[in-house]
């Protein structure tokens, strides 16, 4: 674990793979077709992830 904004780890997280060296964020997965439809040059495997800044 990197770091996070809150102290419960309800909010977003950022972690590091220490064998690749790869950051990765914890965020709600998003779902909503309208969003997805927006999004340009998503890889097969991708996916998108919300993080909300204004925790509480």
């Amino acid at each position: 674990m990197l770091g996070t904004n809150f102290k419960t780890g309800e909010c977003p997280t950022l972690y590091e793979d220490v064998n690749s060296g790869e950051i990765l964020v914890q965020g709600y997965t998003v779902t909503d077709p309208d969003d997805l439809a927006q999004m340009k040059n998503v890889l097969l495997g991708e996916s998108m992830v919300v993080v909300d800044v204004l925790c509480s």
